[in-house]
């Protein structure tokens, strides 16, 4: 018996219909983000106020007092980007432990309902599913701290290479000087 080709013939494709598709799913994609965004809140602020808190505006016409001035302005915002991934991480790791812990126990409260009732026990995944749905509220809380955690991790790394390009920007300034004398 010979080997038959069952692969499906490819599809061709009209282009402009797949750069229609791809762009109205390009919109769906920004108008969840912008939501999400918008809506999320941690410490009181949503993302997105916290993400225009912690922008930095740098001067076109940058001189070395307003260069000072971003400095200082750049420090100030790593330093409250990483209090607030220290704060999230430091829940996020909290409810993680707490959640596994809760877990734990629902777990082994169950086994002993279904002994104590002479029943046949379901398998642990079954267990533990029992237990998770019991937990949804510490597990979304869970999730918030995390998302919020990576957030500020990134907003910070964000800050550094701002701080980064500062730097570059002030060695040119100071080679320009050096050049002029």
């Amino acid at each position: 018996m010979e080997n038959e080709d069952t692969t499906p013939p490819l599809e061709v494709v009209d282009s402009a219909q797949l750069a229609h598709e791809l762009a109205s799913k390009t919109v769906a994609l920004d108008t969840v983000t912008t939501q999400f965004m918008s809506q999320f809140v941690f410490a009181d602020r949503s993302l997105s106020e916290w993400s225009a808190h912690l922008a930095v505006k740098i001067p076109k016409d940058l001189t070395p007092e307003k260069l000072k001035n971003c400095y200082l302005e750049v420090a100030n915002k790593i330093q409250q980007a990483m209090s607030l991934h220290a704060y999230a991480g430091a829940l996020h790791n909290a409810l993680a432990q707490a959640s596994t812990r809760k877990k734990s126990d629902m777990v082994r409260v169950l086994v002993d309902r279904y002994k104590q009732a002479n029943a046949k026990r379901p398998g642990v995944k079954v267990l533990e599913s029992l237990a998770d749905a019991q937990l949804g509220d510490v597990i979304s809380q869970q999730t918030v701290a995390k998302i919020s955690k990576d957030f500020f991790r990134e907003s910070r790394d964000a800050l550094l290479e701002v701080r980064k390009c500062l730097e570059q920007y002030q060695f040119v300034m100071h080679m320009e000087q050096k050049l002029q004398e």
